[in-house]
C-alpha cells in the first residue's frame, strides 16, 4: 500500500479520491409510476446489444409484479440496465406516438399530464430518441405546445379554442333542426338563441382587429391568444363567422407564411415559436387542411379549395403506399422536393385517411336529402390533375347509384351512370 492510500472497512482513499462501498451510499428515493396493465414493448438491436422498453421508451423498475424482467438493456444474455424511466414530477408522460421501425433506434412523442395546478395537460411536447450504436444514446427535446400568442409566449390558464366555439355553435344549430322535426319547439328556440348569442360573442371577443384575423383562443383571463394559426380555418364551414370575417380568414390562410405548397401550416412561419418540425407549431395536418378546404368551398372559393387539394394530393402520392400521414413537417415546397416526414407520425391514421374522402366530397359537392328522396349535386369541380372521377354504389336512402364526373377545361360535368331506385337527382351548375 502506498503512503497516499488509506483503507478502512468504510472507505478507501486513493490518489486524493475517496471511494465508498455501494451499501454505504444513500440512494435518493425514485418514486414508482405503477401501471396495472401489461405494457406493450418496443425492441431495438445493434449486434449483440438489444434494448426492450415500453412504448414510452421506459424500462420501469416498478409494476404490480415488482418489475418486468423482460425489459432492459441486454448484451447477449446479460442484463446491464434494469431501469430507465422518464417521469415528470413523479408522473408518467402521456404517449402520443412511438415507433422502433428503424430497428436500431426508437422515437417517442409524448406530452405532459396535468401536474396539480402548476402545469396544464398537453402544455409541452417531449420528443425522445434512443439509439443503440455500440452503447445506448438518448436525446430528449422539450418544446412548448401549440397555444402561444404572437410573441411566441405560452398562454396561461384554461384555454377556450376558437374552433371549439365553432363546433358548439354548429351543434346547437343542428340540434335545433332536430328539435323542430321532433316538434320540440321549446328546445329549438332555446338552442337557436344560445347559438345566436355565442356567434355574437365569438365575433366580438375572438377578432383581432389589427391583424384582421381570428385569435387562436382566449386564455384563462379572457385575453386573446393572438397568433396566426390554422385553427380558425375549421370555423369557415360552421357558419359562426360573419361573412366578411370568414373571407378575411380564408384569404390570410393562403399567405406564404401559412400555405407551404403542400398544405396550410398549424402556425405561421413568421411566429417566434414557429418550428416546421413542431407537433402543433408549424407542421401540416391533412385532416386540418381537409376541413379548411370544406370551408373554402362553402364560401364559394372553389379555386382556392382545389389548390389545397392539389397540394395534399401531391403530398400523398409521395408517401409510402400512397397513404396520407397523421402530419408532416411544414418546410416549404420548392421545385420537385418531397415533403419532409414527421419522425413519429402515425401512418396509416384514421383522421388522415378520412381527409381523402372529405376532399372528394368537397370536389363533387353532394347534398343528400334521404327523407325527401333527393340528391343535389351542386357545381361539382375537379382539379387539373383529375380528368375523370367515378363513384360507385353510392347509397341515398333505399336507392343505389353510380355517378361519373368529367372535366373539360374549367367545367366539370356530371351524369348518373346507373341507378337502382326512385331517387330524384338534381344537378346544379
Amino acid at each position: 500500500m502506498t503512503p497516499d492510500t488509506l483503507m478502512t472497512p468504510e472507505k478507501i482513499v486513493l490518489d486524493g479520491k475517496t471511494f465508498v462501498p455501494a451499501e454505504f451510499i444513500p440512494i435518493p428515493e425514485w418514486p414508482c409510476v405503477i401501471s396495472e396493465r401489461p405494457q406493450p414493448t418496443l425492441t431495438v438491436k445493434d449486434d449483440d446489444l438489444f434494448l426492450v422498453t415500453d412504448t414510452l421508451g421506459n424500462i420501469s423498475g416498478c409494476s404490480i409484479n415488482d418489475g418486468n424482467p423482460s425489459m432492459g438493456l441486454f448484451c447477449s444474455d446479460t442484463r446491464f440496465l434494469s431501469r430507465l424511466e422518464l417521469q415528470i414530477n413523479q408522473h408518467s408522460p402521456i404517449l402520443l406516438s412511438s415507433t422502433a421501425d428503424k430497428g436500431f433506434s426508437l422515437s417517442v412523442l409524448c406530452t405532459n399530464p396535468r401536474i396539480d395546478d402548476r402545469l396544464q395537460a398537453d402544455t409541452v411536447g417531449i420528443r425522445r430518441e434512443i439509439v443503440l450504436n455500440g452503447a445506448l444514446f438518448e436525446e430528449i427535446e422539450i418544446s412548448n405546445y401549440c397555444i402561444v400568442n404572437r410573441k411566441g409566449e405560452l398562454a396561461n390558464g384554461a384555454i377556450a379554442l376558437c374552433e371549439v366555439q365553432g363546433y358548439v355553435y354548429a351543434a346547437k344549430m343542428r340540434l335545433a333542426e332536430i328539435a323542430k322535426m321532433k316538434k320540440r319547439l321549446d328546445l329549438a328556440d332555446s338552442w337557436l338563441e344560445e347559438a345566436r348569442n355565442l356567434k355574437l360573442r365569438f365575433n366580438r371577443d375572438f377578432w383581432v382587429e389589427d391583424q384582421d384575423f381570428c385569435a387562436l383562443a382566449l386564455d384563462g383571463e379572457g385575453k386573446q391568444v393572438d397568433s396566426i394559426t390554422s385553427n380558425p380555418g375549421h370555423c369557415l364551414h360552421l357558419g359562426i363567422f360573419t361573412p366578411e370575417k370568414a373571407y378575411s380568414v380564408a384569404e390570410r390562410l393562403r399567405a406564404p407564411d401559412m400555405f407551404n405548397g403542400w398544405g396550410i401550416r398549424t402556425l405561421s412561419s413568421l411566429s417566434p415559436a414557429y418550428n416546421p418540425m413542431g407537433y402543433h407549431i408549424g407542421s401540416v395536418w391533412p385532416h386540418d387542411n381537409a376541413l379548411i378546404a370544406m370551408g373554402l368551398r362553402s364560401l364559394g372559393l372553389v379555386d382556392q379549395a382545389l389548390e389545397l387539394f392539389e397540394g395534399l394530393f401531391d403530398m400523398t402520392r409521395k408517401q409510402p403506399y400512397n397513404r396520407p400521414p397523421e402530419l408532416f413537417c411544414g418546410f416549404e415546397r420548392i421545385g420537385d422536393n418531397t415533403p419532409v416526414q414527421y419522425p413519429v407520425a402515425c401512418t396509416p391514421q384514421a383522421w388522415a385517411t378520412g381527409s381523402i374522402f372529405q376532399l372528394l366530397q368537397m370536389m363533387v359537392n353532394l347534398v343528400p336529402d334521404a327523407p325527401n328522396n333527393c340528391l343535389r349535386i351542386i357545381d361539382p369541380a375537379l382539379p387539373e390533375s383529375i380528368n375523370r372521377l367515378s363513384l360507385h354504389n353510392l347509397r341515398v336512402g333505399p336507392t343505389i347509384l353510380d355517378l361519373e364526373f368529367e372535366r373539360s377545361g374549367s367545367t366539370t360535368a356530371c351524369r348518373v351512370a346507373k341507378k337502382r331506385g326512385n331517387l330524384r337527382v338534381v344537378i346544379e351548375a
